[in-house]
């Protein structure tokens, strides 16, 4: 008798032609950053690590993830990620050092040349080397509010880095080379 390590006999063949086919799960993002899978949020570290780290976009605006060779649509109800922080400090030169927090747990480098927003009070910025797009969140926003100007003549929004200034552009507005 050729009986599984569970104790019952697949009828019809072997147990892997017993075990049928799935579909892909529905990958979803919040606002917050949480990721769910099938409804229910992820909270095992190493499958929350691996989901981050296999993020990438599809080329037509949306997001997947890719393990190896295998891809799965990913849903985003904003951004893909929150940026939580936003920590001020100086070089060994002395020069500016802004890092961001993201809500994967990483830090990188915060690119403030990327800065855009939607609206009067959403900001977003460029992470994991420009490839995603990040939210501001309400403490990395009162992190950089110091740097933020705007230009009551033209109405132009900019963040101030050194006596550099650098435009943040509407979300619908393209950027200029």
């Amino acid at each position: 008798m050729n009986k599984s390590a569970h104790g019952y006999e697949p009828r019809g063949g072997t147990r892997a032609d017993a075990v049928a086919p799935r579909s892909a799960p529905d990958i979803f993002i919040a606002r917050d950053g949480a990721w769910f899978a099938d409804g229910r949020r992820v909270v095992h570290e190493k499958i929350f690590r691996l989901f981050c780290d296999s993020l990438h976009p599809d080329g037509k605006g949306g997001h997947v993830l890719r393990i190896h060779d295998e891809e799965c649509p990913v849903r985003v109800e904003d951004a893909p990620f929150l940026v939580k922080r936003i920590l001020s400090a100086r070089d060994e030169a002395g020069a500016p050092k802004l890092t961001a927090l993201l809500s994967d747990g990483t830090f990188e480098p915060f690119a403030p040349g990327t800065l855009t927003r939607r609206g009067e009070d959403a900001l977003y910025c460029r992470v994991r080397n420009g490839a995603l797009r990040a939210r501001i969140g309400r403490a990395a926003c009162a992190d950089i509010a110091p740097r933020l100007v705007s230009d009551e003549s033209t109405g132009a929004y900019f963040f101030v880095l050194e006596n550099v200034r650098f435009e943040i552009r509407d979300e619908d507005q393209p950027a200029v080379e």
